[in-house]
């Protein structure tokens, strides 16, 4: 069994998305017995989507689409960074890394610039709003 990274092609030209864009449609490259198992979602969007599956031992991976081959480890390793990446982040994280950054505020102050003092305040009510305790 290969372990592979792959993207689309173009239907009519089988031209990777990675050469350039595919003007007739996407497919998947011609691999024999090639199986999507899971795609880099976390990544999204992107130009060139990177899919992840496998083939035959036998299978010809020489073809464009195919970005790369990887030991059974490390495939199932990146499997498993992708899926953890897909995780919601915990509240507390998500309302932290919501708020502003304190810098707007301070910069606001030392220039008496009310309407951005005021502009930090109103995004930090935002957040209260969206992620209320």
């Amino acid at each position: 069994m290969k372990y592979l990274k792959f993207t689309y092609v173009d239907a009519v030209t089988g031209v990777s998305v990675a050469a350039e864009p595919a003007l007739s449609g996407t497919k998947f490259p011609p691999v024999p017995g090639l199986q999507f198992v899971w795609a880099r979602e976390s990544a999204y969007p992107t130009d060139v989507p990177e899919f992840f599956g496998t083939c035959p031992d036998a299978s010809d991976t020489q073809i464009d689409g195919v970005l790369a081959l990887y030991a059974q480890s490390d495939w199932e390793q990146m499997q498993a960074d992708e899926m953890n990446a897909r995780l919601p982040l915990p509240y507390a994280r998500s309302r932290a890394a919501a708020y502003p950054s304190i810098n707007d505020y301070i910069d606001g102050i030392v220039k008496s610039d009310t309407a951005q003092i005021q502009t930090y305040i109103d995004a930090c009510l935002a957040v209260k709003t969206k992620f209320p305790k």
